[in-house]
């Protein structure tokens, strides 16, 4: 039985130049990503999961606003067989914690802006081995890597 092809992939084989994604956020400033760029950032982040130690029914939790980076995220965790939990950016940190706890999340990926969100619950979610964070400075979340150093040498 032959192996099936990613959709992504194929998509990006049939229609490489098409925009697959159009992030037009109301603050300003439109992000257009290709099928053929989608492709090949989703490639690399799953490549930073896998080098992370990342497995197959491993657990991720990300948290942000509608976002090219979030759907690169849930493109990359289904490339390597992780299992991808949406977290509510406006929940308290006692319900995110619990969130994050109880879904066994082994890496956090969240925008910036929610980066402290992650600070605030580290006590409370010691399963979280990791917090990549997206979109901006990692500063606002000790111990959290930012995502392109991450991506930095990852092949696509």
């Amino acid at each position: 039985m032959p192996t099936p092809v990613d959709e992504l992939t194929r998509l990006a084989e049939l229609h490489p130049e098409k925009d697959a994604v159009i992030d037009d956020r109301p603050e300003g400033g439109v992000t257009r990503s290709t099928f053929a760029d989608l492709e090949m950032r989703a490639n690399r982040l799953a490549h930073a999961l896998r080098a992370a130690g990342l497995d197959r029914g491993d657990k991720i939790v990300w948290c942000g606003r509608n976002s090219l980076g979030l759907v690169e995220i849930i493109h990359a965790a289904r490339k390597v067989g992780l299992t991808a939990v949406p977290l509510n950016y406006r929940l308290a940190p006692g319900e995110a914690s619990y969130v994050v706890d109880n879904c066994d999340a082994v890496l956090a990926y969240a925008d910036a802006e929610f980066a402290e969100l992650f600070d605030r619950i580290r006590p409370d979610t010691p399963k979280l081995r990791e917090r990549w964070i997206f979109d901006g400075d990692a500063a606002a979340c000790q111990g959290a890597r930012e995502l392109e150093d991450i991506l930095d040498g990852c092949p696509s």
